[in-house]
């Protein structure tokens, strides 16, 4: 599996993003892989992270039905629970939910 994924991995993310993945989502991490290669944004790390994608937080607003920024930084992936949430961080996730797109560079 661990081969696999590498393989299906965008030669762009990094080893250490393509190990998160395996970490956090096990077999769902080839359908997060699929996002990025569908759509290379969703492959941008989220400010203030140096391993969680954009992919994973849009996974789990469109599939998961994550509501708030707590439910994205503390329960759908590990960026609340490292420490304290960069604002970037925070303000990235809200913009993803209220639908404004949290496109980065824009």
């Amino acid at each position: 599996m661990r081969s696999e994924l590498k393989q299906a991995a965008p030669e762009f993310l990094s080893p250490m993003v393509i190990q998160h993945l395996m970490r956090m989502h096990g077999t769902n991490a080839k359908c997060l892989l699929g996002r990025v290669k569908a759509d290379p944004a969703e492959g941008e790390l989220v400010p203030g992270s140096d391993e969680v994608i954009v992919a994973e937080l849009r996974y789990a607003i469109e599939e998961e039905s994550a509501l708030t920024a707590e439910d994205l930084l503390l329960r759908r992936t590990d960026l609340g629970t490292l420490g304290p949430v960069k604002e970037e961080t925070r303000a990235f996730c809200e913009e993803l939910l209220s639908g404004s797109g949290g496109r980065l560079g824009h």
